[in-house]
């Protein structure tokens, strides 16, 4: 029971980040969301594939983002693990996952991630980008904020 107190803030929030970027991420493709200015002059919506990293760089780079997302989400277990304790570092570590998650799924069945939400001097970007830099910033307040923080660590065997 305890477990699963404590994979609870992971999956309230990695789940619906990986609903809600799926969904509108489908509506993009399927051409359900209508394209263009939202907010003239400021915000509008339309169909970018991205084949590289953040901004567009490194295009091409498929696949390779595809295996650090991977190595990626394995350190996510092991942060989520060592700080299991802090309900504040659950829930960024699963803002960050339902974000790596989501461009995970657009580049294993899509090729390249959707992106969608266009800001007129901001390169385009989705749900899961912006649970990734919420997670992320959420994760570094805390670590700033508790620099003195000791991990949840497992007894030592060790005798002295």
């Amino acid at each position: 029971m305890k477990t699963l107190r404590i994979l609870l803030p992971l999956l309230w929030t990695t789940v619906p980040v990986l609903i809600v970027d799926q969904l509108t991420k489908w509506a993009v493709v399927a051409g359900v969301m209508p394209r263009g200015s939202v907010i003239p002059g400021l915000l509008q919506f339309s169909h970018i594939r991205n084949t590289g990293a953040a901004f567009g760089i490194l295009r091409g780079g498929n696949w390779g983002f595809v295996i650090i997302t991977i190595l990626a989400t394995g350190l996510i277990g092991i942060y989520y693990y060592r700080f299991r304790e802090q309900l504040w570092v659950r829930v960024a570590l699963g803002l960050l996952l339902g974000g790596a998650l989501g461009n995970l799924l657009d580049r294993i069945s899509r090729q390249a991630v959707v992106d969608f939400i266009n800001f007129r001097y901001w390169p385009a970007f989705n749900v899961a980008d912006i649970a990734i830099c919420i997670g992320a910033a959420t994760l570094a307040l805390f670590l700033f904020r508790n620099r003195q923080y000791e991990p949840v660590t497992e007894p030592s065997s060790d005798k002295d």
